[in-house]
């Protein structure tokens, strides 16, 4: 009997372990600790005839995983720095297929590529947190051909 108490403790003791290495932190760190104010609810945006809802997590690794969702499709994103280029990255796909590639010196001014499926296009945009319940982007670059400049404002809901 002894035996089989041990090693159910053992078998709790591991899973506790598990779980405790696999759950992500709640807040992100140094660097990262800029985007903490999107941590704390769900996010209403609209801008450029669309309207969605993002949401976002502390992922592994100090990342930032951020879903964006409508009844017309869906994006996800993730932010990061890296500590050896002294770089803040960001990269994203939506349901389309597009996909978007960008750094920053300073985790607000975000330049890279845009991948719309046919064409890679020069893209940037531009965080600006107004207060702790509505930021905006400003994104500007060329999709499809066309090119685009539009302010995309989140409200926390």
């Amino acid at each position: 009997m002894n035996v089989r108490v041990a090693t159910c403790a053992l078998f709790v003791f591991a899973l506790l372990i598990m779980a405790r290495v696999d759950a992500a932190p709640s807040a992100l760190t140094g660097k990262m600790s800029l985007y903490n104010y999107l941590l704390k609810g769900k996010w209403s945006c609209s801008g450029g005839g669309s309207t969605y809802f993002a949401v976002y997590a502390v992922v592994p690794g100090n990342a930032l995983h951020g879903h964006l969702y409508s009844a017309q499709g869906s994006e996800d994103a993730y932010f990061g720095y890296k500590d050896a280029t002294h770089r803040f990255w960001t990269v994203n796909v939506d349901s389309t297929g597009a996909t978007e590639s960008q750094t920053s010196a300073d985790g607000v001014i975000y330049t890279g590529t845009l991948f719309d499926g046919k064409t890679t296009s020069k893209a940037t945009n531009v965080f600006t947190m107004v207060n702790s319940r509505r930021w905006t982007v400003r994104a500007r670059g060329t999709e499809g051909g066309r090119p685009y400049d539009l302010t995309v404002t989140c409200l926390r809901t």
